[in-house]
């Protein structure tokens, strides 16, 4: 397989000289490694190829053909005796004549496909459209998930205030003067459900700040909750 860097250089021969010559030891060994080798250069050079250039360029870019028909042969049988072999690539190719044949007589094609490159452009487009659409349906899940926790964490929150407001108002209704020790009882109430209110608090606004992450997720369909916005 040619490299895809493959290029025609002016005077490569000097190139490779230039390197031996100032790389020392080192672009001695790279340049000898290379021409170990025997397809680095080759691959690189156009000069140096043993594939005349307008072969090259008239063949197909890829190797499917080449790779369809090693899985054809497949089906005929794998781990095959030598006689075995033979047997299956004589019928094989006869087969493949015939078919051709066929298409040739009547423009009947071997099967339902096509083979048209355009074929295999509208499958890739299906399956990578199939792989968005899971992704998304990932991500929506992923936003729904994090709207419940959400909203627990806020409706824990909103609990939490108001068990301070109603603790804060039994707090103002006790005298510190004539009733000292219930009002240090319900101090430590208040004290404790502010606390707690705060924890809650917290916990609220961690929830949220994770989900700035999910902002530009999803299919759009399940939008992010946060009440404080």
């Amino acid at each position: 397989m040619r490299s895809l860097i493959c290029l025609r250089h002016p005077d490569w021969d000097a190139t490779i000289a230039s390197i031996r010559q100032l790389g020392g030891k080192a672009g001695e060994d790279w340049v000898q490694d290379k021409i170990r080798s025997k397809f680095a250069f080759e691959g690189w050079c156009w000069e140096k190829s043993y594939i005349p250039e307008s072969v090259w360029k008239a063949g197909q870019s890829h190797s499917n053909l080449v790779e369809s028909v090693h899985a054809d042969v497949n089906r005929e049988g794998v781990r095959c005796t030598l006689l075995g072999r033979l047997k299956k690539g004589q019928s094989f190719d006869a087969q493949k004549m015939r078919t051709l044949k066929m298409f040739e007589d009547f423009h009947i094609h071997p099967s339902y496909k096509s083979g048209h490159l355009s074929d295999n452009a509208m499958k890739s487009l299906k399956r990578k459209n199939a792989l968005d659409h899971r992704n998304l349906a990932k991500e929506d899940d992923k936003i729904s998930t994090h709207n419940e926790k959400v909203q627990k964490s806020y409706d824990a929150w909103q609990k939490a205030s108001k068990a301070q407001q109603i603790a804060a108002g039994i707090l103002r209704g006790v005298n510190p003067n004539t009733q000292r020790d219930l009002h240090q009882t319900r101090l430590q109430e208040f004290t404790k459900a502010r606390e707690a209110c705060e924890r809650a608090e917290g916990k609220y606004k961690k929830e949220v700040e994770t989900g700035v992450a999910l902002k530009d997720m999803g299919s759009g369909k399940i939008k992010l909750w946060a009440p404080l916005e």
